[in-house]
């Protein structure tokens, strides 16, 4: 299943974009987005519910810190280690094997989108979500023929991304009970 999420439908389904919550996150100070959601993270998980490990990538450390305060207040998710480049997501992800990736388009060495192709080949069972700030021509097509779970733009992660990790652990069976052999 691949999931791309077009920024131009969202504004034009949504109407007032700063109606939305998670809109405004990367519109103003990131940190009082992320004040109000810190208190998620105390709540336990349901029994039988396993955190989502995640390797985070890209090339700007300002937004990597964003991105890593922002998964924070995610219960469910478990930032394992950073990178930031298409390369270093390579090493990092056969060292961690993370059930999530989530990686910038454009990065030096190798970009994102080169890494899910190989991630694709390499580590199949890893869901890859592809992230950029740039709308280009052909980019949602290359992500999907990337072999990358989804594509969404930087400033609707922390709105689009919850509905994503729902997606992906309905698909690869995440938190789902398993049967007891006793």
């Amino acid at each position: 299943m691949w999931t791309g999420l077009s920024a131009k439908r969202r504004r034009t389904e949504s109407g007032n974009r700063g109606a939305r919550p998670g809109d405004q996150s990367l519109e103003h100070s990131p940190r009082s987005r992320i004040a109000l959601m810190r208190p998620l993270r105390s709540l336990p998980l349901p029994p039988g519910e396993k955190r989502i490990r995640t390797l985070v990538v890209d090339d700007s450390e300002d937004y990597t810190r964003y991105l890593c305060a922002f998964l924070d207040s995610l219960s469910i998710v478990d930032v394992i280690a950073k990178g930031r480049s298409g390369r270093e997501a390579l090493v990092l992800a056969h060292e961690w094997v993370p059930d999530l990736v989530l990686m910038d388009v454009r990065m030096p060495e190798m970009t994102g989108l080169e890494a899910a192709a190989q991630l694709a080949r390499e580590l199949s069972g890893i869901i890859v979500i592809l992230m950029t700030a740039f709308e280009a021509a052909g980019i949602w097509r290359a992500s999907q023929e990337s072999g990358a779970f989804a594509f969404v733009m930087k400033e609707n992660l922390t709105h689009d991304l919850p509905r994503l990790l729902e997606l992906a652990a309905s698909e690869k069976g995440w938190n789902k009970p398993t049967k007891n052999c006793a």
